[in-house]
């Protein structure tokens, strides 16, 4: 899916919330996408979006603190 589009559905999602369901968008951990997404923090951060990196090692990182999301916690192959 292309970034754009996942925005669209990200957008939709989180001004239409459905209560039991947490918004959330995976990018690798590239410097290239945090370049890209830079602009976008404080958004996802007000929108309630929480946005994880994923290193090529499959660590996941969570945006806000960026640090490990949770114990344990890696990317499906």
């Amino acid at each position: 899916m292309e970034i754009t589009q996942a925005f669209f559905y990200l957008i939709q999602d989180s001004e239409m919330p459905d209560e039991t369901a947490q918004v959330s968008l995976a990018l690798p951990d590239t410097s290239d996408f945090r370049r890209r997404m830079a602009g976008m923090k404080e958004f996802c951060l007000r929108q309630g979006v929480a946005v994880f990196w994923v290193a090529e090692n499959g660590q996941v990182r969570q945006w806000e603190a960026d640090t490990p999301a949770a114990s344990g916690a890696r990317a499906l192959p």
